[in-house]
């Protein structure tokens, strides 16, 4: 993928957080909103969470 084709960083450039999924999801949301590489009212996240598992 051409990196003009990307709304996030390369993975070599994004935050992780180790153990914390949703925060790394919330950090590659925040990158969208503040480098505005795709309009906000196109974009969702869907988090999905297993009750069961501990």
């Amino acid at each position: 993928m051409k990196s003009e084709d990307r709304i996030t960083p390369t993975r070599e450039n994004c935050v992780y957080t180790s153990c914390y999924c949703e925060e790394n999801v919330w950090k590659l949301c925040e990158f969208v909103r503040t480098e505005r590489t795709a309009p906000l009212e196109q974009l969702f996240v869907l988090f999905i969470s297993n009750e069961n598992r501990m």
